[in-house]
């Protein structure tokens, strides 16, 4: 580099002849065939300096102060334009239009240098920077002397430029202060110039005035057609600037008029724009070398006049229904208001935006009345805390730290310092453009990260309740972000065609996750609402209040659920119709065979901003895979499931919009935002025409694939399956049968050893294990046939205590596809808790312990409950029961349910087992309302039908629960278990005498064991009479356990039994000493259980 003093000497260019050119191609290329695709390939040597210096300085296109040939500096700044010169009216109209399209189209985006600031007329209005007001004119130092010589020009014209740049002075001002992205929604750049910040607006009206002023009177003088033109476009000035001025405080003053005057007057506007004359040469790009002289040149924006009409009309009209969103009628209405208004097609201007990100947040209150804490507060009591002790305002005053409310208060503190920006930032975000919309919601979506260590809460009468609340509404948030992020990914084409399949599934995953979650809270929900009905019978006031508030969270709840059965239907079809689509190669495909891409690839691309995230879980790409392109399913499936889907898409989206937009308190209430519910209905029809069609695209797919030649019918001798006495499905289930047929019969040892022999082939079968290479139908009807063969198995293993493989290793579960949390089937809910107690039974091997200790008992006990309170609504519900099998599926798991429970909570009858006593009297609380509701359940499955009952398992664990019950009974239990013994006999005696043989030996062996048991039954029911006699018990009236559900006989023991029963004691039992092995020997003529010989017992 030379000093400044130095200047560069010219030397002679010596040329030798002898230097030979060289082609040095083949070298290159092969040097370049050595490296990897995508590798870069950098200089150390090169640095940013070096790459800067490459740029060509002083080049036209590339310096926008490069002077050219024999042009001056005069030459190259200034123009030859005359700002002073006076214009006809037709010609200032026609420069008011032009500035008018410069403007919307630095609302649009453009920097100014290439719209406002192009304009001679205000390039001399702003530079040099003026003092005072009066200094702004067109000639500096003549302006009283001009205004006489043309009015038109500096009256009339300077008014409207002066108002013009104050207006961008509100709009930068407003824009400038929020959050939005440079270049993207908006240029706030300057250049080092004022948008007359400096002065208030009072004089910029009065200049306004006195030039509307001046055309009233020329109306005899000039053309009265342009005048009124002109007058037009200086009122809309005057109310534009009103409106503009107002800014935030249209929340106070709530005043829609300035922006109301400006919509006639737009139409007026468009009308006269045809009488202005165009004067380009006011307009120069010359001014940006003065601007900035250093960035490339650009060209000047130029749009038309009436798309800059269209977009100030839209201005006007989002301002004007911008008050809807003022009003703050709760966290759910407000979400709707303010997504419902920035989603309008095409989307607000960025001051609009900008102007409801102050509203929505300001000076740490929303809409400048609610503080950010109660906001957070309405939204937790409208989703997941109605009417909760949590959110009450008064704890805040106590100063105790030993008192619980100040413990609450504190930690409900520390969970809106933690939450409550996110929160507040996911209705922000909405009002950026919608490519960052999508970006920020990808961050705000790891900001919002579950609770992982929130204790349960605690009812009044000690039990726990395991809704986790503030988790609860933390992942909710996180799915409807999840969600917005994938259905943005559609509205902005981002996914290529090839991978829609699999992206409209993954939306269907995760709302299918999200409506199992909402139906978990609901559960709670319920549940709540369920122990305030007595308060409200008495009508308290509070119970009054908490009952209003539980039934706005259940309507809430239910309006969410609608809402995303409605997105999660219309994904799945759309799903099922591009998988036809894709197999049959209609789809297009973005990426050429040859490119650096694949499915694999383009999978970890999508879910890349997710990775971090631990809940939903991520899905596995083979699994993503399987489930994109519906594995195994022929078709005819698929089509089905496309038609069936669009079906319950339109009926849900007729729901929705049944709904209405906003949750009202009361029917006959009139919409608190018309204009905005207005947009959400269109919005709503414009998605039921999208399911039309898409309906009308399944079935033009359906008629192209029965058009089809349909293929000839092959050999049926050659084709028919022959007799495989080898390991197979079919064999394996055959067995299965015969196994329960053999138990059924109480030949229990032939049944054990078939069933080794049945485990050992799904071993060699590999059922054990999850492999590939199987269609997705083959892989569940595997795991079926395992889950079946494990049922018995975990029998024995409990029943007899044999040992059992199927601890060992277990293969998933089959779901359905259709499966999520809230709606599991009955066979999946049962595999889960087969799942459980083989757990259990690994972890007592493991361990090398006789028995379950406290802490795990209350694990098990709570994954029971957990899992029946994500099962399909008519297991949990007789009332949600529509057949004959829904009522005999839900009585089942009742019975396996409560009897896994009362199985794990036996410890506790052992009166040697080391346990505290506090807790040895709530695990044999538990323990023994799990083995009443046992028998309740047989004895409800009896009625229900008798065949159902007849099922070996279930009636093996119903005697067994029945002896273990009467042998730990107390007067307390008296009356209800004296209740039971007599059913079960009833329901025995029919079982026994089914065949209508009195003779014993003609009697099946069956019948003969069931007799027998029958028996015993009989003789403690003789018992209990000679007891009653003799100690003259007077029966309580206890509450009937046979219309409670296990979900709620789970959740609260003592609420079973009522909360007068005292804890149980051993004092009253049959048995001398307690102990379990005695008690089942005093049943002398009852076999428990089948003999494990070989031959019959």
């Amino acid at each position: 580099m030379l000093p400044n003093n130095s200047f560069p000497v010219s030397t002679m260019r010596v040329v030798t002849q002898s230097v030979v050119p060289r082609d040095i191609t083949d070298e290159f290329t092969s040097a370049a065939s050595k490296l990897k695709t995508g590798q870069l390939v950098k200089d150390d040597y090169f640095t940013l300096f070096e790459a800067v210096g490459a740029l060509e300085i002083m080049d036209s296109k590339m310096d926008s102060g490069y002077l050219g040939p024999g042009e001056n500096h005069a030459q190259a700044l200034d123009d030859d334009y005359d700002v002073t010169r006076e214009l006809s009216p037709e010609e200032v109209l026609g420069i008011m239009d032009g500035l008018l399209c410069h403007e919307m189209a630095w609302h649009m985006g453009h920097p100014l240098s290439q719209t406002l600031f192009t304009s001679l007329y205000l390039d001399k209005l702003l530079w040099p920077v003026p003092k005072s007001l009066d200094e702004a004119t067109f000639s500096r130092g003549r302006a009283a002397s001009n205004d006489k010589e043309a009015p038109i020009v500096h009256l009339v014209l300077r008014a409207y430029c002066l108002a013009l740049l104050k207006c961008c002075d509100f709009v930068h001002a407003r824009v400038a202060t929020e959050y939005y992205f440079e270049e993207e929604d908006f240029v706030t750049q300057l250049y080092n110039r004022s948008l007359l910040s400096q002065f208030e607006p009072e004089p910029f009206y009065d200049l306004l005035h006195q030039a509307i002023y001046w055309v009233d009177e020329q109306k005899d003088k000039l053309d009265e057609k342009v005048l009124q033109a002109i007058k037009t476009r200086l009122l809309f000035r005057r109310d534009f600037l009103k409106g503009m001025e107002q800014d935030i405080e249209v929340s106070e003053t709530r005043s829609k008029e300035p922006f109301l005057a400006c919509l006639p007057q737009l139409d007026d506007m468009a009308r006269s724009t045809t009488l202005g004359a165009q004067v380009p040469d006011s307009f120069s790009w010359k001014i940006q070398r003065k601007l900035a002289s250093t960035v490339p040149p650009r060209p000047m924006v130029n749009i038309n006049f009436d798309d800059a009409l269209a977009h100030l009309r839209r201005l006007c009209q989002d301002a004007i229904d911008i008050q809807e969103v003022i009003g703050y009628r709760g966290p759910y209405n407000f979400k709707v208001t303010v997504w419902t208004l920035l989603s309008r097609k095409p989307q607000p201007s960025v001051y609009i935006r900008s102007l409801v990100q102050s509203m929505i947040v300001n000076n740490m209150t929303i809409l400048g009345a609610v503080p950010v804490k109660q906001f957070l507060y309405d939204e937790l009591a409208e989703l997941v805390l109605p009417s909760s002790i949590l959110l009450q305002a008064n704890m805040d005053d106590i100063e105790v730290p030993s008192d619980p409310r100040f413990q609450i208060a504190k930690q409900m503190d520390a969970f809106v310092q933690r939450f409550s920006q996110p929160f507040v930032d996911t209705f922000r975000s909405s009002c950026l453009n919608r490519c960052r919309i999508r970006r920020t919601a990808e961050d705000l979506d790891e900001q919002l990260r579950t609770l992982s260590k929130e204790p349960p809460l605690m009812l009044a009468n000690g039990d726990a309740t395991y809704s986790y609340p503030l988790s609860s509404w933390a992942y909710h948030q996180k799915l409807v972000q999840f969600r917005l992020i994938l259905q943005l990914g559609f509205e902005l084409s981002i996914y290529a065609p090839e991978e829609l399949p699999g992206m409209y599934w993954y939306l269907s995953h995760i709302c299918s996750t999200h409506l199992g979650h909402i139906d978990r809270i609901r559960t709670f929900t319920v549940a709540t609402a369920k122990r305030n009905l007595p308060d409200v019978a008495a009508k308290k006031r509070d119970a009054l209040e908490r009952h209003a508030a539980l039934q706005k969270s259940l309507k809430l709840l239910e309006r969410l659920t609608t809402q995303i059965v409605a997105i999660d239907a219309f994904a799945i079809s759309l799903h099922a119709l591009y998988v036809l689509l894709a197999r049959h190669r209609v789809l297009p495909t973005a990426s050429a065979p040859q490119a650096y891409s694949s499915d694999r690839l383009r999978y970890e691309l999508r879910m890349k901003p997710f990775l971090s995230i631990t809940l939903p879980e991520l899905v596995p790409y083979d699994e993503y895979r399987r489930e994109a392109v519906l594995e195994g399913d022929s078709d005819e499936i698929v089509l089905e499931r496309a038609t069936k889907a669009i079906s319950e898409a339109r009926k849900a989206w007729e729901a929705t919009l049944a709904n209405g937009a906003f949750i009202r308190d009361s029917d006959g209430e009139e919409s608190p935002a018309p204009a905005i519910e207005e947009d959400w209905k269109r919005d709503i029809k414009d998605t039921k025409r999208a399911c039309i069609g898409a309906s009308i695209a399944i079935g033009t797919v359906k008629e192209a694939l029965e058009k089809r030649t349909p293929k000839e019918p092959t050999d049926e001798a050659a084709n028919s399956p022959s007799v495989n006495l080898r390991p197979s499905l079919e064999v394996i289930q055959i067995l299965l049968i015969i196994g329960s047929v053999l138990s059924y019969n109480m030949n229990a040892g032939a049944s054990y050893t078939l069933l080794g022999m049945t485990e050992r082939m799904c071993m060699v079968l590999g059922l054990h294990v999850e492999t590939s290479g199987f269609s997705r139908a083959t892989q569940a009807a595997r795991r079926r046939v395992w889950w079946a063969m494990a049922f018995q198995n975990s029998h024995f293993s409990l029943a007899y205590d044999r040992p059992s493989i199927t601890m060992i290793n277990q293969p998933e579960i089959p779901y359905d596809p259709k499966s999520m949390p809230g709606h599991r089937g009955y066979f999946e809910t049962l595999c889960r808790l087969i799942q459980v107690v083989l757990d259990m039974l690994r972890g007592l091997m493991f361990t090398h312990h006789s028995h379950l200790r406290y802490h795990e008992i209350r694990e098990y006990k709570q994954r029971i409950e957990r899992i029946i309170a994500e099962a399909a609504p008519h297991l949990k519900s007789r009332e949600r029961c529509a057949t004959l099998g829904e009522h005999i599926e839900r009585t089942e798991l009742r019975l396996h349910s409560s009897y896994f429970i009362s199985l794990m909570c036996r410890v506790s009858l052992d009166p040697d087992t080391p346990m505290d006593e506090q807790r040895r009297e709530v695990v044999r609380e538990d323990c023994l309302t799990n083995l009443i509701n046992t028998i309740e359940a047989f004895i409800e499955l009896h009625s229900i039908n008798s065949h159902a009952s007849r099922t070996w398992i279930s009636l093996q664990r119903t005697i067994a629960s029945a002896f273990l019950l009467v042998a730990n009974n107390n007067d307390q239990l008296h009356p209800q278990t004296w209740d039971l013994i007599e059913k079960l006999e009833a329901a025995l005696s029919d079982h026994v005498h089914d065949d209508k043989s009195s003779d014993h030996n003609s009697k099946t062996d069956t019948a003969k064991h069931l007799a027998s048991s029958l028996h015993a039954l009989r003789e403690v029911s003789a018992a209990f009479r000679a007891r009653k006699t003799r100690h003259r018990v007077v029966p309580k009236v206890v509450p009937s356990l046979q219309n409670t559900s296990p979900a709620t006989s789970f959740a609260s023991p003592s609420s079973t039994l009522g909360s007068g029963v005292p804890a149980y004691s051993s004092s009253q039992s049959v048995s001398p000493d307690g102990h379990i092995d005695n008690i089942l020997n005093q049943v002398s003529d009852v076999m428990l259980f089948p003999s494990m010989s070989s031959g019959n017992a």
